[in-house]
């Protein structure tokens, strides 16, 4: 349960609406990339519902999806502030 906290209160929290969510659900997929990706759909489909078993701590899937987000502001910096993706995770820190 305080997983589930920790993560609504993380995409809850987002100033541009839920834009940190697609960080979150990339790094999701992350977690079973090689498990779903020689899967047919329905494989893939049954290790993506299955991935939050593969996540121990949801600071690990946090901080996957904070580091893809900076990543991604490198490359397209005038879109967001450079602070969204750690502002955004700060609330973790707390």
């Amino acid at each position: 349960m305080k997983d589930s906290i920790r993560l609504w209160d993380t995409l809850l929290s987002d100033p541009q609406r839920f834009n940190f969510t697609n960080f979150v659900c990339v790094a999701m997929v992350s977690f079973v990339r090689d498990d779903i990706i020689d899967g047919d759909f329905a494989c893939c489909m049954e290790n993506l519902q299955k991935s939050s078993d593969r996540i121990k701590d949801i600071r690990d899937l946090l901080n996957k999806a904070n580091d893809m987000c900076m990543n991604y502001l490198r490359t397209d910096q005038d879109q967001y502030s450079e602070e969204y993706c750690s502002s955004i995770y700060a609330c973790l820190l707390l």
